[in-house]
């Protein structure tokens, strides 16, 4: 997944804020840059083709979880039902408020202790560490 993100958000005129990457889910504070841009599409473009791997990957080793991710046609789905949570951002309180969230979800799941144990996660780049992920642009207001 990491891969994949770094690839769309080269090829995506959309400002990468914060990011994590948990077990299941993934978590993105984005802000698109082009006026043409739509998040539906940014979204596609991340997973589709991931979802497409991770299916395939879990056919070649005739994976268990496959019977259930299949709806009632028989085909199988990686990612859950449902739009997501998408939202427009409306102030630097709320923004710093989803930055936090975003970070501390691995702490909730109790994966981690601390934010930046957290391999996944742009909570490493905002406290100066290496990153393994996308870089973190730099918020504007443009």
């Amino acid at each position: 997944m990491v891969d994949r993100l770094i690839f769309v958000h080269q090829v995506m005129p959309v400002q990468m804020l914060a990011w994590v990457i948990m077990p299941e889910h993934v978590h993105l504070l984005v802000r698109p840059t082009g006026h043409r841009v739509e998040i539906q599409d940014y979204l596609k473009k991340l997973k589709t083709r991931f979802a497409r791997q991770m299916l395939d990957r879990w056919r070649d080793h005739d994976a268990s979880i496959l019977g259930r991710l299949q709806d009632q046609s028989g085909r199988s789905h990686f990612w859950q039902a449902g739009g997501g949570y998408d939202r427009n951002i409306v102030s630097e309180d709320e923004f710093i408020e989803k930055l936090n969230y975003i970070h501390a979800n691995p702490i909730k799941r109790k994966l981690v202790t601390s934010p930046e144990q957290w391999r996944w996660s742009s909570a490493r780049h905002y406290l100066g560490l290496s990153c393994v992920g996308p870089a973190i642009d730099p918020v504007r207001c443009d």
